[in-house]
């Protein structure tokens, strides 16, 4: 699957690869759904190297749990926006 088509990024590559995350900016809508949930913990156990991490979501209490599991003191670029 392709993520961006600008430049070609694959899923494989934007998780497997520190180098395409180094000091980026991700948003990812839905983070809170099954796909995004997944998502963003496949990121987190590859990346160590995002500037910012933004999960969007419609569900405050899926942020919430969400939350609890990826600790904002060990992931202090994690941000988790309401709409």
């Amino acid at each position: 699957m392709v993520l961006c088509s600008k430049s070609n990024v694959t899923f494989d590559m934007l998780v497997t690869n520190n180098f395409v995350c180094r000091n980026k900016s991700i948003l990812i809508t839905g983070g809170t759904g099954s796909f995004g949930r997944s998502f963003v913990s496949k990121l987190l156990e590859k990346n160590n190297k995002i500037k910012r991490l933004v999960i969007f979501s419609r569900d405050e209490f899926k942020q919430f749990e969400l939350q609890k599991e990826f600790n904002m003191e060990k992931y202090p670029f994690l941000r988790f926006f309401v709409g």
